[in-house]
Parts: structure tokens; sequence; C-alpha cells
């Protein structure tokens, strides 16, 4: 592994030794790996809308399984620090391609911020498994998802509505919306949204047909009753979407005996902000993803 260095990042070196010591194939060296992998942008349309995202395909003849990545509230289709480039790249060294993709006003794809909604959002979903489905290049029985924050919250939607998920990881999954509206809510988001119809969150215009929608939300009932195997790794110091989220999508889905794995980072935070937590992370998803889809 001479030079290996100069190649990949610390998380991806970490991810490449993960890959090799767990296969029992004949590896290509990491520079070789990496430059037969394909990645390219993609585009598809959602309710005739442009959505822009970005193709990852292992080296090697297909079809393959495939994982459709759903990123969070204000991300896109890298996620904080690149985490989903990070990610898609280690499962195509295990021979799973996936699809990341900007929600509708988010990255590069069509529309507005502030007229998004979750309703929006599992329309662009659907429209992306759509896409998957079709790909000469996928094997649409071996298909998983795999969500992060607000993104987890429209996975668990989108897997009670199309069962046929081979599996799924949600990373800091949103489980309860109304409270975590409600711990944002200020006076001054109020005023804002009685005078021009959006609050600022960030610099984003959140539309009040977004923040109405959140009260009447329950993704963790939704999932509830999944068939599909389900990982959730969150971080016991995440401070946005608090652990407890996370464990309230696991017992309930253990509770209509489901299969679902909880798998707890100590101390991390939202967005996996150390290395320690994000190797963590993309291990335990890769492992999950290549135990059901390989």
């Amino acid at each position: 592994m001479c030079g290996f260095g100069a190649w990949l990042s610390l998380v991806e070196r970490q991810l490449w030794e993960l890959n090799v010591a767990s296969s029992n194939l004949a590896a290509p060296t990491p520079r070789m790996a990496f430059l037969h992998m394909i990645e390219k942008p993609v585009t598809f349309k959602s309710e005739r809308q442009q959505i822009v995202g970005m193709w990852h395909q292992p080296d090697g003849q297909g079809p393959f399984p495939a994982v459709l990545f759903l990123h969070g509230f204000t991300g896109n289709k890298a996620e904080a620090h690149r985490l989903f480039v990070q990610q898609a790249r280690a499962l195509a060294l295990a021979g799973i391609a996936s699809l990341r993709f900007d929600f509708r006003g988010s990255g590069d794809s069509e529309g507005e911020f502030s007229e998004m909604t979750v309703a929006r959002e599992r329309a662009d979903a659907v429209a992306a498994l759509r896409w998957l489905e079709r790909k000469d290049a996928v094997d649409p029985k071996r298909i998983g998802l795999l969500g992060m924050s607000m993104g987890g919250m429209i996975a668990a939607f989108t897997i009670a509505a199309y069962p046929r998920f081979r599996a799924a990881a949600l990373w800091n999954p949103v489980g309860y919306p109304a409270a975590l509206r409600a711990r944002r809510r200020t006076p001054e988001s109020d005023a804002q949204l009685r005078e021009y119809g959006v609050a600022n969150n960030g610099g984003y215009a959140v539309g009040a047909a977004f923040l109405a929608e959140l009260d009447g939300l329950d993704p963790v009932s939704a999932l509830a009753p999944t068939r599909t195997p389900v990982l959730i790794v969150g971080g016991t110091g995440d401070e946005t979407v608090p652990i407890t989220d996370a464990r309230a999508y696991a017992d309930a889905i253990r509770a209509h005996n489901g299969v679902c794995v909880l798998h707890e980072i100590e101390g991390a935070d939202h967005t996996f902000t150390a290395f320690p937590w994000q190797t963590e992370c993309y291990a335990a998803t890769l492992a999950w993803f290549r135990d059901r889809l390989l």
C-alpha cells in the first residue's frame, strides 16, 4: 500500500482497509480501484422539475445492487463534509452502486428551498427509486435506502410506501418532527412567517407549508410495521436530533417483530464531525449493506 496516502484521505484509507480485510477476494490496488469506478452526474425529473444527482458504479460486470441516498434538511447530495461521497465510494469498492441526488430546492436541483415540503421530498425519493429500477446496471431486486436526519424521516415514509427495499440505514433520523419544530421555533420566526410567509433558517427561506406539515407527521409509527431490515446509526451527543429519536424507531420496529439494529456512536454529534465517528458510521453501514445486498 506504498504511496496510498497520496491518493486517499485518512477516512478513505480506513474504508479501503476495511473492504480488503473483510473480503475473501483478491483486491486490486487502491489506485486502480478508484480509477475504474464510474462517477458521473445524472439528471431525471420529479413532477416535471429537474433533479441533479451523482451516480456511482463499481468496476466489473453488472447488474449491481444499489443504494439510494437521501440527504437532510438544508443538506445536499454530498452532505456535510462529504459524508455521502465517502460512503458511496466505500460501497462502490465493495461492489454496490449508489445514487446520491439533491432534493428539489436544494443543491443543483430545480426549484426553490421555500417550496420544499415533506410531500415533495417523498415524491423526489420515489422518482429516484424509479430511475434506479429502470437502469440496466442495477438489479432492481437488490436496492437499499440510506437517509440522514430529515432524509432519514423521508426514508421511513418511503420504505413504508414501497416495501420492496432489501435493506435500509438511517443516520440520526428525525423521529418526532413536531417536537423538532417546537425546539427551534422562536417569536422572531413566527413574525417572519406572518409577514413574509417564510422563516429564516441560517439563510434558508423555510416555507409555512413545510412547517405546518410537520405537526401531523409520525414517521416512527409509519415505519414500525416494516419487513425491511433497518440499521439505525445514532450519535449519543447529537444536540439537533436527540438519540431518543433513533431509539424510538428501533423500539417501534422491534415491537412489530421487525429486524432492526441500533448502532449508537458514543459522543457523536449530528453530522459525525470527528474522524473516528465518521469511520465507525461508514463501517457499520458498509457491513450492513454488504451483508444484505451482495
